[in-house]
């Protein structure tokens, strides 16, 4: 399992509709908002590849101006192996 916090850049303006798509995303949890522009998810998935993918969503969505990695923790499952 991938587990990662982001720090996403909005326009102040698209802040309600980013936060409202990203609530609709799958292993996308949305933790605060910072300085009314700023919102601070973490991404749950199985593998980096899903997790990059998530990401990528991300910062194309309309009104993101950009993401930072803030942490990643990469976990393997007993279960898989």
């Amino acid at each position: 399992m991938v587990i990662s916090g982001l720090l996403v850049n909005t326009l102040p303006e698209k802040l309600g509709q980013v936060k409202k798509y990203l609530g609709t995303m799958t292993g996308v949890e949305i933790n605060s908002v910072v300085d009314d522009y700023k919102i601070i998810v973490i991404i749950e998935s199985k593998t980096v590849e899903d997790e990059v993918a998530l990401s990528k969503e991300i910062a194309a969505m309309d009104g993101v101006l950009g993401i930072n990695l803030a942490y990643h923790h990469f976990e393997e499952n007993e279960a898989d192996d």
